[in-house]
């Protein structure tokens, strides 16, 4: 479970706020960079959550 500190309470990060990531990734022009964001964020999330399926966050972010 990804969880963020704000303040000194914890909360968790939910399906809406990895959407959320990955929409923006959506805007970036760019497909290398895209994609090299995209990856960015995979792998800290997955760092975060053994159960992050990395290969469909990348493949739903870098669709254009």
């Amino acid at each position: 479970r990804l969880t963020y500190v704000d303040g000194n309470k914890e909360i968790a990060v939910t399906r809406k706020d990895f959407e959320l990531i990955r929409d923006v990734i959506r805007t970036i022009k760019d497909e290398t960079t895209r994609h090299e964001v995209a990856t960015t964020f995979a792998v800290r999330l997955k760092d975060q959550n053994p159960r992050f399926n990395t290969v469909r966050f990348i493949s739903e972010s870098c669709r254009f």
